[in-house]
């Protein structure tokens, strides 16, 4: 039982790491499972949407999902050639149909919550990042969209309070920060881009790209600059 278990686990690490196109489309015709050569096509698919050969990564994923209709991974990887690709009906449905089988898949939730809230739907945005978060509290880039979405959809005691945690269990502060001040710049909320770098002008003081949104959003505001 233990070789078999190191076997299953040897062909789960090939089906992700082989990057040889050639290679798999000869283990997909060679292989008498279908499981396993659903394995094989979604990693085909994976490395053609890497490619951006998003036509023949979508035609192999939905090859890979007949061979075997609960092929989550599989599934996630369909949804993102369809958001990549800008059609947003057709990857959230696929990702609603990922939850529809396995109500815990957190990943599904994430990449649904963030998509919902690219498309200004923030507060579907932030039920969905809710559950992504439960699911794995370790993630940190869902704190990220999941604080804009409470901010975007006018929760401001939801928003502070994942902005407090945030502060208190974020490792890349400055990176989330930049996001922030990213997303605050294109919903011309320039009020915020101000207060954020100004509240942390050593942080930023030597960042060329944030410096130059603060210009642009004391510029848009109305205001000077200090010393510019």
């Amino acid at each position: 039982k233990e070789k078999s278990k190191e076997g299953v686990a040897y062909r789960q690490l090939v089906f992700r790491f082989e990057k040889d196109p050639a290679l798999i489309k000869e283990m997909i015709i060679k292989s008498q499972d279908d499981t396993e050569r659903s394995q094989w096509s979604k990693q085909l698919g994976r490395i053609y949407s890497q490619q951006n050969r998003i036509e023949e990564a979508i035609k192999i994923l939905k090859q890979s999902i007949e061979y075997n209709p609960n092929n989550l991974e599989a599934m996630l990887e369909l949804a993102l050639c369809y958001l990549n690709r800008g059609e947003f009906k057709e990857g959230k449905d696929w990702l609603e149909r990922i939850i529809a089988l396995d109500a815990e898949y957190g990943e599904a939730y994430r990449v649904l919550g963030e998509t919902l809230y690219m498309n200004g739907k923030y507060g579907e945005a932030a039920k969905n990042l809710e559950k992504a978060l439960s699911l794995d509290p370790d993630y940190e880039t869902i704190l990220e969209f999941l604080a804009l979405s409470y901010y975007f959809d006018n929760k401001k005691s939801d928003y502070l309070r994942v902005l407090s945690k945030i502060e208190s269990s974020v490792t890349d502060t400055k990176g989330m920060m930049r996001f922030f001040i990213r997303e605050f710049y294109k919903h011309h909320q320039y009020g915020q881009v101000i207060d954020l770098v100004q509240a942390n002008e050593k942080l930023f003081e030597k960042d060329v790209e944030t410096l130059n949104v603060l210009a642009a959003a004391l510029f848009n505001s109305g205001k000077k600059t200090r010393g510019r």
